[in-house]
């Protein structure tokens, strides 16, 4: 459901892919916590890459999901004139970005992502439900 908000941001927009590289961010978009992974979101489409030691993991939690070694990211990236991406990524991580796609505009798309996190689903609703009993008969 995230998912397709931001693909039609990305399609009102005029915007050719999203790269995702936030942990929380890709844990509120696809449901995996992962601390070494990448979500490349296309129009019409989305990629999840990690570490090659990571994939039949997703693959379990997630058999939807296609999963690439993310040594291939930008190699499997489409041609892009504007990328929408999170900002607080490491400068180095820019870098890289920057080399891979040098003509391109990059977009920050960190509000929006923001904004869809913001109104929770039903099941984080319930597991924040869960977390604070928890944390309230631990400290009581």
């Amino acid at each position: 459901m995230r998912i397709k908000s931001i693909q039609r941001f990305l399609c009102a927009n005029d915007i050719d892919a999203a790269l995702i590289f936030n942990e929380a961010n890709i844990l509120s978009l696809t449901g995996i916590k992962c601390d070494n992974a990448c979500l490349l979101v296309k129009s019409h489409d989305f990629l999840f890459f990690t570490d090659f030691r990571y994939i039949p993991e997703v693959r379990r939690l997630r058999s939807d999901i296609k999963v690439r070694d993310i040594k291939r990211l930008y190699s499997n990236f489409p041609k892009a004139s504007k990328i929408g991406f999170e900002p607080s990524i490491s400068y180095g991580r820019f870098l890289q970005m920057k080399k891979a796609f040098p003509k391109a505009e990059f977009i920050d798309i960190s509000d929006v992502i923001s904004d869809l996190r913001s109104v929770k689903t039903s099941d984080e609703i319930e597991k924040t439900k869960v977390a604070c009993e928890i944390a309230q008969q631990a400290l009581y």
